[in-house]
């Protein structure tokens, strides 16, 4: 295994163990990329004939001590999350009206055992 092969598996050490941290205690087991997949496809705006607007912009609120499990690690998580949101967008040929990005961050409620995904349109000039 060579050098890219490397940073791959411990990308997906990563992302595995964000996975494992995002499931819903009281519900079945639910990856957060499937949330933000579904968060493209319910805010989805069609511009004209081809043309279908999603969601660039995404905030992930998680629980204090799974954010801070993940704060070494929070950049490289954040554009892996992105790119697959890409990838979603590109298989169902999906526009965005700026770069995507994610961004980690605590809950604002204290004591919670849930994370929330937030997402808007946000075009390239109000970045």
């Amino acid at each position: 295994m060579g050098f890219v092969g490397t940073i791959e598996g411990t990308v997906e050490r990563w992302t595995s163990h964000f996975w494992t941290a995002m499931t819903r205690p009281d519900k079945e087991s639910v990856e957060i990329v499937a949330v933000l997949r579904r968060e493209c496809d319910a805010h989805l705006m069609i511009i004209g004939p081809g043309r279908t607007l999603v969601p660039n912009h995404f905030t992930v609120e998680l629980p204090e001590d799974c954010f801070h499990a993940l704060t070494q690690q929070q950049a490289e998580v954040e554009r892996h999350l992105a790119l697959l949101i890409r990838r979603h967008a590109a298989e169902q040929h999906y526009s965005f009206a700026g770069p995507v990005t994610v961004n980690l961050q605590p809950t604002p409620t204290p004591d919670t055992r849930r994370y929330r995904v937030l997402s808007r349109i946000l075009p390239v000039g109000l970045m």
